[in-house]
């Protein structure tokens, strides 16, 4: 993984450190289908509710993203992938899929999800162990 690190941002962090979080956070925001916003996601993070990883080159931010765990009515426990915004993902993601399993595991959960909002993600997700379960669709009311 060559000069990226991958670092868990505790709550107490994120004021330090939002200002190099928001443009990666912009990025990506548009592309939530209007569900989240940049405020929401902060107070989110500094709430414990949510976690950011920073993927970081040197001392530069260069991807932010965010988890949480989700408990489904069954007792599934998922580690969701909420938001991944940033560059160099083709030399960084397979060293995160690591991390992530990793943190799913201390966290109890059996799985990790997230939805691709590009399909051309499905067939790099799916040579690491990602399966398609789902596929989101809407109707606009035009309201």
């Amino acid at each position: 993984m060559n000069n990226y690190n991958i670092v868990a941002l505790p709550p107490t962090l994120v004021e330090v450190l939002w200002e190099k979080m928001i443009p990666h956070l912009e990025r990506v925001i548009p592309l939530a289908n209007n569900e989240v916003t940049l405020e929401g996601v902060k107070l989110s993070l500094l709430s414990g509710k949510e976690m950011a990883l920073l993927i970081c080159k040197g001392s530069e931010v260069i991807a932010v993203h965010t988890l949480e765990v989700r408990i489904f009515e069954t007792g599934l426990r998922a580690l969701f992938i909420n938001l991944i915004g940033g560059s160099e993902m083709d030399q960084w993601f397979e060293q995160y899929v690591l991390v992530m399993r990793a943190i799913a595991k201390d966290l109890n959960c059996t799985e990790v999800r997230g939805c691709a909002v590009r399909d051309g993600w499905i067939k790099y997700l799916n040579a690491m162990g990602f399966q398609k379960i789902s596929t989101i669709v809407k109707l606009d009311l035009g309201e």
